[in-house]
């Protein structure tokens, strides 16, 4: 199975830098981890960096190339979704916060306009 985009490959020789397009083959891989019943893992090096996921039925990491396409990120899925989820409920607050704020000092002006002055 020959995958139909294409990757440079890129390397030194005798000090100039050569490139090469290269066409993977056989860059996918899907199982699971060896002695581990309810894992799985998916990894793809086609484009040319390590990406995919490895879940050992316990803990998802999710494995990402850096912009250099020679380091490579891992995140623990679920922490990522925590982390997430904290930073999206703690906005919300912020906002809840602000709304009220705001509906506070529109009575206070209501309540002004409406009063009475002897």
């Amino acid at each position: 199975n020959t995958h139909q985009r294409f990757i440079w490959l890129r390397s030194f020789q005798n000090g100039n830098e050569v490139a090469v397009k290269h066409y993977p083959e056989n860059c996918f891989y899907e199982g699971n981890v060896r002695g581990i019943k309810d894992s799985y893992v998916y990894i793809s090096t086609c484009s040319g960096g390590l990406t995919g996921t490895v879940d050992d039925g316990k803990t998802r990491y999710d494995i990402i190339p850096q912009d250099d396409g020679i380091k490579h990120n891992y995140y623990n899925v679920e922490n990522l979704m925590r982390k997430k989820y904290k930073e999206l409920r703690n906005s919300q607050i912020d906002e809840n916060h602000d709304v009220r704020q705001k509906r506070l000092k529109t009575r206070r002006a209501a309540l002004l306009s409406d009063a009475s002055y002897f």
